[in-house]
């Protein structure tokens, strides 16, 4: 179990009450906004957004210039997209657009297994020499592709970038390379999706008049931002606002399509509508087969067609799901052969043929479930290994992967998420590399966490409190939908639903009874039993069943009630350097050797329950916190190397093995370590 750190700020009264008045808005929208830190004039900010003038981006005048120039010469035009939703929807939009005006157009999305992401040459060639292209527009890629730039020049293949990837010290060689993390683009909004780039291409196409694009293509917008999760502030804010009012009433054959392929059709469209129904199924295309298909469903005409093509989608969606639940088991495979690995600052996995359009997912699975940054590399037959990496906290991906480029190929991202490629057999060097990057500038690594919005009460559960949260919407990435405090909730009952895929538990809570909705979370692995006190962090939100609103309450998290939440991750982090062999303050020893009493209490308080199946973190709280945690942990390695109990590679299982006569603790290996490495430190 990863314990998150919940992070609760303090918010005025009179602070609460100005927001409130100035935009007139709802007491609890106003806490909301108060808890994140906005003053009033940002809060004014935030609800009237308004769009930049486009030729403020860097680089936007060359690029019209020579775009208009391709148009009334009728040169060949060829848009250079990328297989994920945000790459996916700014070459649809693009290409509509072009088309629209009579251009010569047509478009190009390399092959994720193949060609990997980005320009690479040998497309360029193909490009130049076969079809005899004049001009190369990139989509939501191109800025890291140095050599790539300089080949285009070389084959007389004019190139215009288009990207909101991480800015390298070095610009390619282009036309035109507009991206607003330039350090020199004036852009005071920075946070564009490569669609809203895009986006902001076809309004100066337009004469720098957003009117048009907002009719006409608001909607891929919208879809390609909320895909690629960039923050839904500012510009993107009003651009996913307007798009979702569009798509509701959409006449695109294939979004249509769609919608109904993913049960969302006649219901209100929200921003995790696309996040959950729309963007993983365009995704999916790109990771299983190619990604042409979701552009050519988001450019279909006809009904029929599209409807195909949406099953496509549909059945791609599937397959991905498929794919990805092998290689989180062969993961856990590994871990049980090698449970120490989950000890690293960083986790790295690799095997052998795993898909790597689906990789990336498997990598953001592996974060949250770890609390730990992570990558996961596809080993695929002689060639290089190629993997994706998530993080969490300010441990910055590219930052890392730049002090560890000489173990790379290629690489590139954000700082919570990146792409590598690594040499075929320098897998675990690779490992290591990153780890010692971690250790070197990260002597605590960052914790997942958890920020409250506010504490609610039984009263605030109401139909017109809860629903006059939706002037904050869309809720997205940098807006995200509010979380909520219900502190000391006594569980009441836990009833499966779906099969035990998720939990409808109802709890005692300030006076009253409230159900909420554990998704995503099983029976069998719900840590906590009936008559269990908890704290819970939750979202709140309005729900139509049957034609009755009524309010919906679903967890977000939970943990036993007034936990000592520092004092708990402080001891997780000594325990887990411990494992690391890493020396510790001497300090600490009294917090990390147990005594023998504490011993005998554990193995007692386990033997006499004949084992214990179940979080090791469970077992803990079961104890009484009567121990360090960090001790706590101590002591259950030490019972196992003294094979007084087998520990499952999971940690999820406890066996009481058979013992003769009495063991001698002074014999741990373990704990003549754990007293050598503190004694060590304190030289």
């Amino acid at each position: 179990m990863v314990f998150k750190k919940w992070i609760q700020k303090q918010v005025l009264p009179d602070m609460v009450q100005d927001i409130a008045e100035k935009r007139n808005i709802p007491l609890m929208a106003a806490r909301v906004l108060a808890a994140r830190g906005l003053s009033v004039t940002e809060a004014e900010e935030f609800f009237s957004g308004a769009l930049e003038d486009p030729f403020v981006l860097k680089d936007m005048d060359k690029a019209t210039m020579r775009i208009t120039q391709a148009i009334e010469k009728e040169e060949k035009i060829v848009i250079y997209g990328d297989y994920d939703c945000d790459g996916v929807t700014a070459t649809a939009l693009l290409y509509t657009y072009l088309n629209s005006v009579g251009a010569n157009v047509m478009y190009y999305v390399p092959d994720r297994e193949t060609e990997g992401y980005g320009l690479n040459c040998q497309a360029l060639a193909f490009l130049k020499d076969r079809l005899h292209t004049d001009l190369v527009i990139t989509v939501d890629n191109g800025i890291s592709a140095l050599k790539e730039a300089a080949y285009a020049r070389e084959k007389g293949l004019d190139l215009v970038i288009t990207d909101h990837h991480s800015v390298g010290e070095t610009l390619p060689d282009a036309v035109a390379v507009i991206n607003p993390h330039r350090k020199d683009c004036p852009s005071r909004f920075k946070e564009l999706a490569g669609v809203g780039v895009v986006f902001k291409l076809v309004a100066a196409l337009e004469g720098g008049d957003y009117t048009m694009p907002l009719e006409s293509f608001a909607d891929l917008a919208a879809i390609g931002t909320i895909g690629d999760v960039v923050t839904l502030s500012g510009e993107n804010r009003l651009l996913v606002q307007q798009g979702l009012k569009i798509l509701e009433f959409t006449e695109n054959p294939g979004l249509r399509a769609l919608l109904e392929i993913a049960g969302l059709e006649g219901k209100p469209i929200t921003a995790a509508s696309i996040a959950f129904g729309i963007a993983p199924r365009i995704n999916a295309a790109g990771r299983i087969e190619g990604a042409e298909k979701a552009v050519d469903l988001l450019l279909c005409e006809d009904e029929e067609e599209a409807t195909a093509l949406a099953a496509e989608m549909q059945s791609f969606n599937q397959q991905r799901q498929e794919i990805e639940q092998k290689i989180l088991h062969e993961i856990e495979q590994e871990i049980e052969k090698n449970p120490g690995k989950l000890y690293n600052r960083v986790l790295v996995f690799w095997g052998e043929g795993w898909h790597p359009g689906v990789i990336g997912i498997v990598s953001a699975k592996i974060t949250e479930r770890y609390g730990k940054p992570s990558f996961i590399l596809s080993v695929q037959g002689q060639g290089d290994s190629r993997g994706s990496g998530r993080s969490i906290g300010n441990f910055s991906l590219y930052e890392a992967l730049s002090a560890c480029a000489a173990h790379l190929k290629k690489f590139g991202g954000h700082q919570l998420a990146a792409g590598l490629s690594v040499e075929r057999g320098s897998e675990r060097a690779f490992e290591e590399a990153i780890n010692r990057y971690a250790a070197e500038h990260f002597a605590i690594m960052p914790t997942v966490t958890c920020e409250i919005d506010a504490e609610i009460s039984l009263q605030e559960l109401s139909a017109e409190i809860v629903g006059s949260l939706s002037v904050l919407e869309p809720f997205g990435a940098g807006n995200p939908q509010p979380i909520f405090l219900m502190r000391n909730a006594v569980i009441d009952s836990i009833t499966p639903l779906s099969g035990d895929k998720h939990l409808r538990i109802r709890v005692s809570f300030d006076g009253g009874m409230v159900p909420v909705v554990y998704f995503g979370m099983s029976s069998r692995r719900f840590p906590y039993s009936k008559g269990q006190a908890v704290d819970l962090l939750v979202n709140v939100e309005m729900n139509m069943y049957h034609g009755v609103r009524s309010v919906s309450v679903r967890v977000r998290d939970l943990r036993p009630a007034n936990l000592q939440q520092q004092k708990l991750l402080n001891a997780k982090s000594t325990y887990e350097a411990i494992r690391r062999g890493e020396n510790y303050d001497v300090r600490l020893r009294p917090r990390i050797l147990p005594q023998y009493e504490e011993f005998v209490a554990v193995y007692k308080y386990i033997r006499a329950r004949g084992g214990y199946s179940g979080d090791l973190d469970v077992l803990y709280f079961e104890l009484g916190q009567k121990l360090n945690y960090c001790k706590f942990r101590v002591v259950l390695d030490v019972m196992e190397e003294l094979q007084l109990i087998a520990l499952s590679p999971l940690l999820d299982h406890i066996q009481i093995l058979p013992t003769t006569g009495k063991v001698d603790l002074n014999t741990s290996i373990f704990l003549q370590k754990i007293a050598a490495s503190g004694q060590q430190e304190a030289k």
